[in-house]
């Protein structure tokens, strides 16, 4: 663990956003499109910044159900989709200036 744990964490405590989770948990499921109890679901990944101990930066989430939040976490959808639909759900935020550059 060490030095390079502490300072992931440190950096990833930095990429906190509760005004952009609730955006999300405010969009229908990324996969069926329904508005019925959407979460946020942070996508794990080494490569994003997730690891043991953190989470992942809350720009690495995607709006989906209950079903599809368990199905992100079994892994029947794949590490790839759940990509896709992140940057799918990123420029969804830009367009409608939920987030911006900068």
């Amino acid at each position: 663990m060490g030095k390079s744990t502490r300072e992931g964490a440190e950096k990833n405590m930095s990429l906190v956003s509760r005004k952009y989770l609730d955006w999300v948990a405010k969009q229908p499921c990324i996969f069926h499109g329904t508005r019925e109890t959407v979460v946020p679901h942070h996508i794990r990944s080494l490569r994003l910044g997730a690891g043991i101990g953190l989470k992942s930066p809350d720009i690495n989430t995607i709006p989906v159900c209950y079903e599809c939040h368990a199905n992100c976490h079994n892994k029947t959808i794949n590490l790839e989709t759940q990509l896709m639909w992140c940057l799918q759900t990123i420029n969804k935020a830009l367009e409608s200036g939920a987030i911006s550059y900068g």
